[in-house]
């Protein structure tokens, strides 16, 4: 597609004498989406390499692109194909080496291995695919028993499959990037390399999936590097369904289209474009770094990205107190702010609902506010999420969350003068169980409503 694009605008333009000639095209990214009606959708993103023709200037240039193309349902014998066929597992460029970097975060490590171990060493068929290597960043007054004994019961039940290597924090201190460029110089050039982060919870068959991507690419390919969208969980926080970990529903969390922090690698396309940034002790940017070097257009290797459901992300909050460059400390929150909670239920717990479909206005009680407001869930954010709320809602809908509130207290104001009233001029004590009258009880739920819809 990038090849014939490329050939074609090269062609249109030496036709209409532009004073820009077109030197390459690369693929960067793209998806495709199925339409029932019609057929598929293909979304394709290239950079386009070029260069001014001009006696005084020879100056270059990169354009991107974003390219739409629509495929109509046709007879399936007009499709061509190829399968993977079975390859020889145990040759060692074919495995899929699993690599963990991790530092003060002991649970979630034995988590990881006990997913590991759950995924892939209870399957034999698995042994000879996977490995995985951990790097692990202690302090000298550390007590690591729990987890060195874990994966040593584990290495030697399993020799060829785990390892472990311990590094001294106060020697070396810790940050990702070294971590992880320390872990790559334990393989050979030819082995692929899947860095994934100790939050990441994967099935087996999602491994299966990356490690046959990665060996049909790279059969058609000199070099490719997969970066898998993966599905990341919001906080519990905002959780009003207490979904289990293993759905992936759009209330509980959403797919990081820019995240970058798992990647599968040869080890020597990792090589040709510099490694790991070693040098980065704040959080993030490391792992962007790493894809904005395979995505220039002078890298050889081709950026392949695709959602990968099988592998989720345990929310946990991120340290941005200590960032010293401010820039990043920003997009240090904003990044932590995106997992807060969905927008559906940061509006739906302020007013303590459990769904917009079926708004009960019995959860309301009749003399006092609601049980949840907005005000007091506001009032337990820190200053950096209750920014970053009013920035994702917008400060207009925050300002209806607190009008709508505000109009809710009146109606139960109202309500409650018209309960006093009522008792004043009777004398039945039964009266303290009286319901809202109908236009009120109509009245609020229409308001209620009527904001929630129209978010």
């Amino acid at each position: 597609i990038v090849q014939t694009y490329v050939e074609n605008t090269r062609l249109i333009w030496y036709r209409h004498f532009c004073n820009c000639t077109l030197i390459n095209g690369k693929f960067i990214f793209g998806y495709y989406r199925l339409i029932p009606s019609y057929g598929l959708e293909l979304i394709v993103e290239i950079l386009l390499n070029t260069r001014l023709i001009s006696i005084s200037s020879t100056r270059s240039n990169t354009i991107r692109k974003r390219l739409h193309i629509c495929q109509p349902f046709i007879n399936k014998h007009h499709f061509e194909y190829r399968e993977i066929i079975d390859i020889k597992t145990n040759e060692s460029i074919y495995q899929l080496n699993l690599v963990v970097v991790s530092s003060n975060k002991d649970t979630t490590l034995i988590r990881l291995i006990e997913n590991f171990e759950r995924e892939v060493l209870k399957y034999p068929n698995r042994h000879q695919c996977f490995t995985l290597t951990i790097l692990y960043f202690y302090q000298k007054n550390q007590t690591i028993n729990q987890i060195y004994d874990l994966i040593h019961q584990l290495s030697i039940k399993y020799t060829s499959i785990i390892r472990l290597s311990i590094i001294n924090q106060n020697q070396i201190n810790y940050n990702r990037g070294l971590g992880r460029q320390l872990a790559s110089k334990l393989f050979s050039n030819k082995q692929l390399l899947f860095f994934l982060d100790v939050d990441l919870i994967f099935t087996g068959q999602a491994l299966d999936n990356i490690r046959q991507l990665m060996i049909h690419q790279l059969s058609i390919s000199s070099c490719t590097v997969y970066f898998p969208i993966i599905f990341s969980y919001f906080s519990s926080m905002f959780n009003v369904n207490n979904r289990t970990v293993i759905d992936i529903n759009s209330n509980i969390g959403s797919f990081s289209i820019y995240g970058y922090g798992n990647v599968v690698v040869r080890k020597q396309d990792l090589d040709k474009t510099g490694g790991w940034e070693i040098n980065n002790h704040e959080w993030g940017n490391e792992d962007v770094n790493l894809f904005q070097r395979f995505s220039e257009s002078s890298s050889e290797c081709n950026v392949f990205r695709t959602v990968e459901p099988g592998l989720k992300h345990y929310y946990h909050k991120k340290m941005c107190n200590g960032i010293v460059n401010r820039e990043r400390q920003k997009i240090c929150y904003d990044a932590d702010g995106v997992l807060l909670g969905s927008q559906r239920n940061m509006i739906i717990i302020p007013y303590g609902m459990s769904s917009i479909s079926t708004i009960d206005c019995s959860s309301f009680e009749p003399y006092d506010k609601p049980i949840s407001t907005w005000k007091t869930l506001v009032t337990n954010l820190n200053a950096a999420e209750r920014d970053y709320v009013k920035s994702y809602l917008g400060q207009s809908l925050v300002e209806q969350c607190e009008e709508i509130e505000g109009e809710i207290d009146s109606l139960l104001d109202i309500w409650r003068d018209y309960r006093n009233e009522t008792v004043a001029n009777c004398t039945n004590p039964t009266i303290h169980s009286l319901a809202e009258p109908p236009v009120l009880r109509q009245r609020l739920t229409t308001e209620i409503e009527f904001f929630v819809k129209h978010i």
